[in-house]
């Protein structure tokens, strides 16, 4: 009797589990569709009126949200966990950095000083590439999203009634 029981509370957590990965699913494809959309009407306002920056931004911004989106799954489990936020700055830094440089790096050489250096920009095979190539912006960026938020991590506290509400626990 008890087997069934636990059959029965298992293929409960499983229903559940694909209704949620399905639920994401529905979910990422709906920003994914309203991103592609959107990002077209820029694109094509871009070519009317020669200014590709609106587009460029929208890109790196919508592809950092899209690697947020996909890693808030994996931290929700944190939410509920009783302890302090912290942040993995190793890994922000080490892998963060390089993506996020990576995905702004065209509105940089167009926005800033650096883009008006002949070499630079004109000699240049990596910018080349960024310039031919959307995808490598595009994966940065949503790499870059995805470790912004899987950087994040709560520090249990392993007796909770000891620690202070307003007093981040002691570990020395």
């Amino acid at each position: 009797m008890l087997r069934e029981k636990g059959k029965g509370e298992g293929e409960v957590r499983k229903s559940r589990r694909f209704a949620q990965y399905l639920l994401l699913t529905i979910i990422l494809l709906v920003v994914l569709l309203w991103g592609a959309k959107y990002g077209a009407g820029l694109r094509i306002l871009g070519a009317k009126t020669y200014n590709q920056i609106p587009y460029l931004v929208f890109a790196s911004l919508f592809s950092i949200v899209f690697g947020i989106v996909l890693a808030i799954p994996h931290r929700i489990k944190e939410f509920s966990k009783i302890g302090k936020w912290t942040v993995d700055w190793m890994k922000l830094l080490a892998i963060g950095l390089p993506t996020i440089l990576l995905n702004l790096s065209l509105i940089l050489i167009i926005l800033t000083p650096i883009g008006k250096l002949k070499y630079f920009t004109y000699y240049n095979p990596f910018i080349e590439v960024m310039i031919t190539d959307s995808r490598v912006i595009t994966l940065s960026g949503v790499f870059f999203g995805y470790i912004i938020i899987s950087s994040l991590n709560k520090r249990v506290i392993s007796n909770p009634e000891l620690v202070e509400p307003s007093k981040p626990a002691d570990f020395t």
